[in-house]
């Protein structure tokens, strides 16, 4: 992903359940908050979450770049958990 152009996106830890990240989206100074990334389950991948603001569209691309490339990692991460697991499983 390249680098976004009027926005920053700052690590916020971990979701309640500790199993997801979570982001604070900022304007590229820090002087606003513009929202959250997080995981919504119900939809099975990242999503953001505005306060009240205003996007123009390359600020959105950004937003849609970064939630996308999240959970794809999200979900290999997951897979490859789930191989671990299976691999510790089967008998040797």
């Amino acid at each position: 992903m390249t680098e976004p152009k009027y926005i920053k996106f700052v690590e916020n830890g971990l979701s309640k359940t500790g199993k997801t990240r979570r982001w604070i989206v900022y304007t590229k100074d820090g002087s606003d908050m513009l929202g959250e990334i997080q995981w919504l389950g119900s939809w099975r991948c990242y999503v953001f979450y505005a306060f009240n603001c205003y996007f123009e569209q390359q600020c959105l691309r950004d937003i849609a770049t970064f939630v996308e490339c999240q959970t794809r990692l999200h979900k290999v991460a997951s897979l490859n958990q789930k191989e671990t697991i299976e691999k510790e499983k089967k008998p040797q």
